[in-house]
């Protein structure tokens, strides 16, 4: 199992995309920024000035949040599920989302849709957690463990953060050699979780 974060993604998520985490580090994400996000970063194999290139999902839809205790007594026993959708996607460039999402990468036409299943965190202190995670991408499940840190606690519920990296590989994006863009991708996540109704 791979450790993943910001309870994910998926990763989620996480989990998508066509590139590599580049020797320069992405702008950083200020924690004051409330929003829910899922951002993957990604470098081309031969590294260019513009690397790491950010994509943006902009879409992300939070379906069952469950509780087992009030949040503040920590998150053992709870459950997230959530959905990415992958036509959503955004970067600074229209013709590089259209190639991302074209056959070649994600082939939106086809699958519109992840979806992250996460239940039973385990408290590794000071607010990190790690979980088993289900990863629905492109036709496939992926079991991967999730990591995630909680930056906020709410009244209903808890806002998560984390980051991980992953191989494109290791969902099946891309080609394996002779492609433009690297293999390895950093993926962020923050999630508002408030339980469902």
């Amino acid at each position: 199992m791979r450790s993943f974060t910001a309870m994910t993604t998926a990763l989620a998520a996480t989990l998508l995309w066509t590139g590599a985490a580049g020797a320069a580090e992405p702008k950083a994400i200020p924690e004051t920024d409330k929003s829910d996000y899922l951002f993957v970063h990604a470098s081309h194999a031969e590294p260019k000035p513009s690397d790491p290139v950010s994509l943006r999902f902009e879409k992300l839809k939070i379906t069952k949040v469950k509780f087992a205790k009030p949040v503040k007594e920590g998150l053992e026993g709870a459950s997230a599920e959530f959905q990415i959708d992958l036509a959503s996607l955004k970067s600074d460039s229209a013709k590089r989302d259209a190639h991302i999402k074209s056959p070649d990468y994600l082939d939106v036409a086809k699958f519109t849709t992840a979806t992250v299943k996460i239940e039973k965190p385990r408290h590794l202190g000071g607010g990190r957690y790690k979980a088993p995670a289900k990863v629905s991408f492109r036709g496939k499940t992926y079991d991967w463990e999730v990591s995630f840190k909680v930056v906020e606690t709410l009244p209903n519920g808890v806002r998560i953060r984390g980051e991980h990296k992953l191989n494109r590989k290791d969902v099946a994006v891309g080609k394996e050699t002779g492609d433009s863009v690297g293999q390895e991708l950093l993926v962020r996540l923050q999630l508002t979780l408030l339980k469902s109704k």
